[in-house]
């Protein structure tokens, strides 16, 4: 919105983004030429901070957990926070052009007792005037034990899918039986209409050889020495 009169010229800029930054020239034209400068520079408040779990917690090791804020500007602070104190992070910060991304990591050795512990990440940040935004996580532990204990479940689950299987294989089989039984009475059905049987007649034809010649049938036997061949079967269907 721009304000204009003989003595002022004033602007108003909403929903302002890093994209406004810059400076703004206000220029006054008489007999000579003056103009001022006003430099406009963006704050981006961080998010609440996410934390990541580099490496899980196992008794008797250490766990690395990171904390980030992917875009803020000027770049924000992060703390780590366990029962009012605060625990030595590794930062990085990486520029995005006009935002930063901040992470800081730690990695705390852990016992049995410290399953549930309630550890921070604070973001800190100009914009917020004094405020701060806050992610909290609670440690869980794993421990040799409940490793035991998953595996001993595994002969269980075994037995279960066994169990399983043989029962679909039992149930496969009655349904083919069921099937089988219906279809065969089907076919019985079908057989007993006349007009859709179709009946196959072998008719067999025997031709008399006589040393490799074809001697006609005339009912009349031959000498022992010589032999009779079937030489063809010939296959006709008939409906009746």
């Amino acid at each position: 919105m721009v304000l204009f009169t003989p003595r002022l010229v004033r602007i108003t800029l909403t929903n302002v983004s890093v994209s406004d930054e810059g400076g703004y020239f206000c220029q006054l034209y008489t007999d000579s030429t003056h103009h001022q400068v006003a430099t406009l520079s963006v704050l981006v408040p961080p998010e609440t901070p996410t934390v990541e779990v580099k490496q899980e917690a196992v008794e008797g090791g250490e766990a690395e957990l990171t904390c980030v804020t992917p875009r803020s500007k000027p770049a924000a602070t992060l703390r780590w926070i366990r029962n009012g104190r605060e625990l030595p992070g590794v930062v990085s910060q990486q520029d995005n052009v006009k935002t930063f991304s901040v992470s800081s990591t730690i990695r705390i050795p852990v016992e049995r007792k410290d399953n549930g512990a309630a550890l921070s990440c604070e973001a800190f940040h100009p914009a917020l005037a004094g405020q701060r935004r806050i992610r909290h996580y609670r440690l869980d532990v794993y421990y040799p034990g409940a490793v035991v204990e998953t595996h001993s479940a595994v002969p269980y689950a075994v037995i279960g899918g066994v169990l399983a299987l043989l029962v679909f294989t039992v149930i496969c089989v009655l349904i083919v039986t069921i099937w089988c039984s219906v279809r065969q009475k089907e076919e019985c059905a079908l057989q007993t209409k006349t007009e859709n049987c179709i009946h196959f007649e072998i008719h067999r034809v025997y031709c008399w050889l006589v040393d490799e010649a074809v001697i006609p049938d005339t009912g009349e036997s031959w000498e022992t020495g010589h032999y009779l061949t079937i030489t063809m079967i010939r296959l006709s269907c008939s409906t009746r």
